[in-house]
């Protein structure tokens, strides 16, 4: 019983107009008054306007025609029946209670509506109508009967809009919720997706559908070489944890340079420039080659840490070639993938196959495109499996620091001392404390140089002795 009075009086499809109640007692008093036979009439017409109206609100109580009966009501009221002040200021208020609750868009013509049949029942009143006045024991009753039951009214409008306030509350509470959990399910379902993928569909919303379009791209396959044979040596734990350190820095450098990345093969890659179409070839080329030497770069760090876990031997080899490709949505309408297909495709992924292990090579097409910005040195013609003709084959090289246009990168290497240093990527607050490591780095060697010094003067005077 609690529950449906609730829903009565707190629902938005059928809203409550209580000012039914003061419209009839109203009407009822004043046919009981000793007033002119004039009013007696208009109450009986006012008794039966509320009817009317009370019937309108039930079969159409959203509609704006039945706030706009209410009013009238009230203002009519208020207007023809000359009314000491206390009953015309309990009518006023409960026309005011009903505009607020009115909506903003509504609310100037239900407040001109108000005023103006406000305005014209009291001039006809006062034009046409007999005064009359109600002796002292009937007013105060009057009076003491519509204040009464207005206050009930109020509180009632209150209390309802204190329900309805903590309902919305409570929905916008429930709604940010599931605003929540849908950011979150989101942003894990977003960890399967490229950003180039998700970023379209979410912000801009756009129409997700089996589609491809064909573009010229840079694509880079990548793997590790001896990879299979690790597996068969050290345990699953070990090997999932290299394959996903390995697999977590590629993908950080996959995202800083822009690459889509595409989808992990085992421990491969396959990562392309250039399917949005915003770019230009040549620096999507550029940018590929620059992603390539930074893996490379990132995969001699990785070897020095596993060597300390005891695990060597582990190397990168990839194949970039840039050429016209399908890229897209491919699948069916309830099962779909963003990838791309071609011959070009298949190009770089035989280079891939074909490389040395710590080798990238890259095909013509991308040679053309980056040799002005790196150096590349020629490997010939290859012959690979699946393709008719040779394909001339260039192997992409480290900068040279000892050359000017190359002399923001340093990677030195020998038993016990490994440099790898990248100009480009230091910021200025960190030159300090990579000055502090070096100088450390130099005192320690000049050190245990003057110690190993002692130890062979010791041991040669131990001789002579």
């Amino acid at each position: 019983m609690r529950d449906a009075w609730k829903h009565f009086t707190t629902s938005t499809k059928r809203p409550v107009f209580p000012e039914f109640l003061l419209l009839i007692t109203i009407g009822i008093l004043w046919l009981l008054c000793n007033t002119p036979t004039v009013y007696k009439l208009m109450a009986g017409g006012l008794l039966f306007a509320t009817l009317l109206t009370i019937i309108l609100a039930i079969f159409r109580p959203k509609q704006l025609s039945t706030t706009v009966a209410v009013l009238m009501l009230l203002s009519l009221t208020n207007g023809l029946m000359q009314f000491d002040y206390i009953p015309a200021l309990m009518l006023w208020l409960l026309c005011f209670l009903r505009l607020v609750q009115s909506t903003r868009r509504d609310a100037i013509l239900l407040i001109l509506i108000t005023l103006t049949t406000t305005i014209v029942a009291s001039l006809t009143a006062t034009l046409y109508l007999p005064s009359i006045a109600l002796d002292y024991d009937h007013q105060m009753a009057f009076n003491i009967i519509c204040l009464f039951i207005t206050v009930i009214i109020t509180g009632f409008h209150i209390w309802r809009l204190i329900s309805l306030v903590h309902d919305a509350r409570h929905k916008l509470s429930q709604q940010k919720q599931r605003t929540q959990s849908l950011v979150n399910i989101t942003n894990q379902l977003a960890r399967f997706l490229p950003p180039q993928v998700w970023q379209p569909i979410i912000h801009k919303q756009s129409l997700v559908e089996v589609s491809s379009q064909r573009r010229k791209i840079t694509i880079l396959f990548s793997d590790i070489v001896g990879f299979t044979d690790l597996s068969d040596k050290i345990s699953a734990d070990h090997l999932a944890h290299i394959l996903n350190t390995y697999l977590d820095r590629m993908t950080q450098i996959t995202l800083k340079h822009g690459a889509t990345l595409d989808k992990f093969i085992g421990d491969g890659l396959l990562c392309y420039f250039g399917d949005s179409g915003n770019h230009n070839e040549r620096e999507d080329a550029i940018s590929c080659a620059n992603m390539a030497l930074e893996m490379r770069r990132e995969m001699q760090t990785l070897r020095q840490q596993w060597r300390l876990l005891g695990f060597e031997g582990l190397y990168v080899r990839m194949g970039i070639n840039t050429g016209y490709c399908y890229v897209g949505n491919f699948g069916s309408h309830n099962r779909m993938t963003y990838t791309v297909i071609g011959k070009e495709a298949n190009l770089a992924a035989r280079l891939e196959s074909s490389a040395q292990k710590n080798q990238i090579l890259i095909s013509e097409s991308t040679y053309h495109l980056i040799s002005h910005e790196h150096h590349c040195q020629p490997i010939g013609e290859l012959s690979l499996k699946g393709i008719q003709e040779t394909t001339k084959a260039w192997a992409l090289s480290d900068p040279d620091f000892n050359t000017d246009h190359y002399a923001k990168w340093v990677d030195y290497q020998l038993p016990g001392f490994n440099l790898q240093l990248n100009v480009q990527d230091i910021h200025n607050y960190d030159r300090r404390s990579i000055t502090n490591y070096l100088i450390q780095a130099l005192d320690l060697i000049e050190n245990n140089t003057e110690t190993d010094a002692d130890t062979d003067t010791n041991a040669e005077n131990s001789a002579k002795g």
